[in-house]
């Protein structure tokens, strides 16, 4: 009786497992109720099943599609810019890396479910330092967009296109999140 009572509650607490979407409640508790050992059956049998469950949750985590964005910081407390302005040169160095490379298979992967973007924004202190990151990264043959605001002729903003984040988020390590 308390197990139906566990599986009637599936369309209220499969929203707080990890794995919601690829496994539901139901199926987990009708599996774990299958591997419980019985007195043939050691304990092993469930760590093992249990263990590849975890790998095939780091599978997934492991394709998840970032995009980064370097933003200089001195433009906010060195010239004053205002934070909107700051924004929209995220937003459009974000938007033209996408656009710019829109027929890209992963780029195509992280527009089909918009609800589920990744974006990591970071900080860079000024515009040397972002000169320098989008010469790094086209050396490394990592597709991106620099941003020049015109009349200005400053770049602003450096927005990859989407990556796996596995591939991409050791060219960001050194950079804190944009606070």
């Amino acid at each position: 009786m308390h197990v139906n009572r566990v599986l009637d509650c599936n369309s209220t607490m499969s929203h707080a497992f990890p794995l919601n979407g690829f496994l539901g409640l139901t199926w987990i508790v009708n599996w774990l109720a299958a591997m419980l050992p019985s007195p043939d059956q050691p304990f092993q049998s469930v760590r093992r099943h249990l263990l590849q469950l975890k790998m095939a949750s780091l599978q997934e985590a492991s394709k998840v599609i970032v995009q980064y964005i370097a933003l200089r910081r001195d433009l906010l407390s060195v010239k004053n810019w205002p934070l909107g302005a700051l924004i929209a040169q995220a937003c459009h160095a974000s938007t033209a890396a996408i656009f710019g490379h829109h027929q890209n298979p992963i780029v195509e992967e992280y527009l089909k479910n918009l609800d589920q973007m990744h974006k990591v924004v970071v900080e860079v202190p000024d515009e040397a330092e972002l000169k320098s990151l989008a010469l790094k990264l086209q050396d490394i043959n990592i597709e991106h967009k620099l941003w020049v605001e015109q009349p200005e002729n400053y770049p602003t903003c450096l927005a990859t296109r989407p990556y796996d984040k596995m591939d991409i988020q050791k060219h960001f390590k050194k950079y804190k999140l944009f606070k």
